[in-house]
Parts: structure tokens; sequence; C-alpha cells
């Protein structure tokens, strides 16, 4: 049994929906689903658990509702919710699972994630997949510039490993006297102790700005394979403000983010922006993506 662990409020549930259906649709395994409830309504609640039934019955979803207590004191930034913080309580939270698949929102799974769910990591507290445009932030983080780091979207977590060494705590402990978010809280205390994943289980929005500019600017080093990643991830990330299908590159796999939209009672939020700068916008930069594909093939 995989488990997997999405967090929302009543805001991005419809994200949720969609993230969920499609790792539950594309994984072999049975997979149990727990939501971490702020603040989630009832009503959004009896639609998500239709919506899931509709790409496989009788598949089993668990709503947990955090205690509002428990984030008093922990700050979003900018548009990033606090609900994000609901991972340090997972291993509380679903205290018969040794392991759990933690997954944000804002992501479209595209393949099995059965390979992935059965990595080793008995020895770390997490695995995750490195993040290289988090890296510059090294002074902020409060780590040695070089030192692995690592985006907290996709995180393969030892839950038996937390509970054994109060981790959890240690975490909440000092994310709120930092007043940070929980991916520099990770990277701090971890600083490097965490298993690496293959880049294509969290492909992130960065790569695809990076890799289609006819003039790269040298912030980052990605990987070699980036050609691969951005055209075939396995896990698509799309962290930052937009969200899919609405963001830079809308059209990557944007059909596949509204095939499971249209199962749900959500289908309409797809974009409404018909404008002729929005569209103009669109288009030229289909047109960018085609020119540099066909220049490096």
């Amino acid at each position: 049994m995989i488990h997997v662990v999405m967090a929302s409020d009543d805001n991005y549930i419809h994200h949720l929906a969609v993230a969920a259906m499609s790792c539950v649709d594309r994984t072999s395994e049975d997979v149990t689903l727990h939501v971490l409830c702020n603040n989630v309504s009832e009503e959004n609640k009896r639609k998500l658990t239709e919506s899931l039934q509709a790409v496989k019955a009788n598949r089993k979803i668990n709503f947990i509702d955090l205690d509002a207590k428990s984030l008093e004191g922990l700050c979003g930034e900018r548009f990033i919710s606090v609900t994000m913080y609901a991972r340090y309580f997972i291993p509380e939270l679903i205290p018969d699972a040794d392991r759990a698949l933690y997954l944000d929102t804002d992501i479209l799974v595209r393949h099995d994630i059965s390979d992935l769910w059965n990595t080793d990591i008995s020895d770390y507290y997490v695995a995750a997949v490195p993040d290289p445009f988090f890296a510059k932030y090294y002074a902020a983080i409060g780590i040695p510039e070089g030192t692995p780091v690592f985006n907290s979207g996709v995180l393969l977590m030892n839950l038996k490993k937390w509970r054994e060494t109060g981790f959890g705590k240690k975490l909440l402990d000092y994310t709120l006297r930092e007043k940070c978010i929980d991916q520099t809280a990770l990277n701090h205390i971890l600083a490097g102790n965490w298993k690496q994943l293959d880049a294509k289980y969290n492909v992130l929005t960065g790569y695809y700005r990076s890799y289609y500019r006819f003039r790269r600017k040298k912030r980052v080093t990605l990987p070699e394979n980036v050609k691969e990643l951005v055209h075939n991830p396995h896990i698509l990330h799309t962290n930052g403000k937009s969200k899919l299908p609405d963001y830079g590159y809308r059209y990557f796999f944007a059909d596949e983010y509204k095939h499971y939209l249209d199962m749900t009672p959500w289908r309409d939020k797809k974009p409404t922006d018909k404008k002729f700068k929005g569209l103009l916008r669109k288009y030229h930069a289909k047109a960018v993506i085609k020119t540099i594909d066909f220049l490096r093939k």
C-alpha cells in the first residue's frame, strides 16, 4: 500500500483533486490518499471523494483536519500558504505508516510512482530531488555553499525515523525561531544528509524557463538530460505563483491537467483570459519553443 499525503485549504482543493487523480490513475499499486485539511469544507471533501472514485472506484481517502493551533506562528511567504507546514505533523497524524510520499498540490503525476515509493530510505529522514534554483540562497539557508539542496514539493518521508528522533519538533522549533519556510528549515537541519532522487520525480517550472531561452543565463546548472526532463517528466511541479495550466508554458501537458479537471465539479476553474495580449504572449512563446526544439535536434 502506498501512502500519499497532500495538504490543502479550500483555495487549492481543485489543484489537489487533479494531482491526486493523476497519481491514483497512473499508479499500479494501491494508493491510500491522506488529505491534511486546513479549513476544507465538507462539501469540497465530498466533491474530492467523488472525483477520486471516478478514476478508481473504492479508492481509500482519509481526511485529517488540522488543529488551527498547530499552525499558529507559522508564516506564509507571498503566494505560499501556511498549509505547507502540515508536512511537519505527518508522522503523528498517520501513526500506522512507516513511510509516506508527500506531494504538493501543484503537481501532475505522469507515470507510475511505484518505483519511487520503493526507494530505500532506511538511513535517511527524506529522499528528495535537488533544486538548482534554490541553491542561490545558501546564505539564507545557513549552510556552506556547494551543499546539495532540495525542493520540498515531493518528499519520500521516513516516518518511523521522524518519530524516533523527534525530528518534526526540531523542524517546527527552527521554523518558529527563524520565521522561515519549510524548505529552508529542512535543508538547514539536514544540510546535505538526505537521499537524492532522480530529477524526473520533481521537474520544476524553472527547468522550462531556463531551457527554452535562446540566451541562457548561467545562474543554475541544469541536468545533462534536461531535454528529456522537460518533455517527459514523471512528476511535473509548477512551483511558483502560476499554476497548471495557467503558467508560462501552459501548453506543456495542459491537456492532461484538463483531462482530470474535467472529471471534477471544478471543471469551470480553467483560465478564462482571452485578451489579445495574453493570447499573443501564449502563441509567441509556443513558436519560440518549437523553434528551439527544432534547433536542438
